[in-house]
């Protein structure tokens, strides 16, 4: 976010999490220290390692607006919806939708949770699944794959159970 010039929306349990690693020192000791202490997890520690030269540019800041249910923003001729969802990939799982457009996203809400050995609960997966089917979107944006009806969606959700 230290990249962006723009006001950032983040759920309050990912501010939470913004705040203590904001107190983290970025330097290779530190972050050796945090994996091997089980504080982060393989996965962030080597993209983390992947995607910056001089971990001493890290920045962690803290989102501008926070929320904890939904938030929904009119933006003259279009109207977006934020809300937080019950998930498997995360506790901080967020949906955006934009109604006019029929237009869900997902980002990576039916993943697996890296943070949690790769657990895929299929409990929150369920709950997911039910806030899915009672939202009136047409075609869904996940965070690594092409654009998927919502049928489609559903019906590959379903399977995982």
């Amino acid at each position: 976010m230290s990249a962006l010039d723009a006001k950032t929306i983040v759920h309050k349990k990912t501010n939470e999490k913004l705040e203590e690693m904001s107190k983290w020192s970025w330097n290779i000791e530190d972050m050796n220290y945090r994996l091997s202490n089980n504080i982060d997890i393989p996965f962030a520690h080597d993209n983390i390692l992947k995607e910056f030269d001089d971990l001493s540019k890290i920045k962690i800041l803290k989102g501008d607006i926070e929320f904890e249910d939904n938030l929904k923003f009119d933006l003259g001729n279009l109207v977006v919806e934020i809300f937080h969802t019950e998930a498997p990939h995360s506790n901080d799982s967020v949906l955006i939708y934009v109604p006019k457009d029929k237009v869900l996203f997902l980002g990576d809400s039916i993943s697996k949770d890296y943070y949690n050995n790769m657990y895929y609960d299929l409990e929150k997966l369920n709950i997911l699944i039910k806030n899915l089917e009672s939202i009136d979107f047409e075609i869904g944006i996940l965070g690594h794959n092409d654009p998927i009806k919502k049928e489609d969606l559903i019906n590959i959700l379903k399977s995982f159970l």
